[in-house]
């Protein structure tokens, strides 16, 4: 004869016998069948198809959509603000052609535009000067020393009021010495 344990019970919920695990449940466990605890417990669950009323709500209301913008332009502004330093810095171009405070004309500015194109080509081993670029004051070819430090000179830096304008191929700033 089986023991009073592991007798067969009747679900209370079912009405379906079902067979008991001796002292592992619970009074009300012991009452229902294994799905009908499940099913009981599923009641508890709650529902995540339908919105909760208070987020329905609040999407109703006209503060909430005028706080949900606000946050989209703060995201965009962050974002544009990231992007443009660097879009300006790509836009600026080259460095300017000199640094310092001489104060020039514009043929010995267009002097100084003429070395810096040379000086590219002498970076690149060029080791000849474009006769057809002249100083725009004298209307002479620029001279090319390749002695110690190869070296593009003005052909007369005295009608810039200079004593030497040239640019080396270590140093592509234009150099001006009075």
């Amino acid at each position: 004869m089986a023991t009073p344990d592991k007798m067969d019970k009747i679900c209370q919920g079912c009405g379906k016998p079902f067979a008991a695990a001796g002292g592992r449940e619970s009074a009300e466990e012991g009452q229902h069948c294994r799905q009908c605890r499940i099913a009981m417990a599923e009641k508890y669950i709650p529902d995540m198809s339908e919105p909760s009323p208070v987020l329905a709500e609040l999407r109703k209301k006209k503060r909430w959509s005028i706080a949900v913008a606000l946050i989209l332009l703060a995201g965009l502004g962050f974002a544009v603000s990231r992007f443009l330093p660097e879009k300006k810095t790509a836009s600026q171009g080259d460095k300017p052609v000199r640094i310092g405070t001489y104060m020039t004309d514009s043929a010995t500015d267009k002097c100084l535009k003429n070395l810096s194109e040379l000086g590219k080509r002498l970076k690149e081993g060029k080791t000849s000067v474009d006769e057809n670029v002249v100083c725009p004051a004298s209307g002479k070819p620029y001279v090319f020393t390749a002695e110690p430090k190869p070296a593009i000179h003005c052909p007369n830096p005295g009608t810039h009021g200079f004593r030497d304008i040239l640019i080396t191929k270590e140093n592509l700033m234009p150099e001006l010495k009075r």
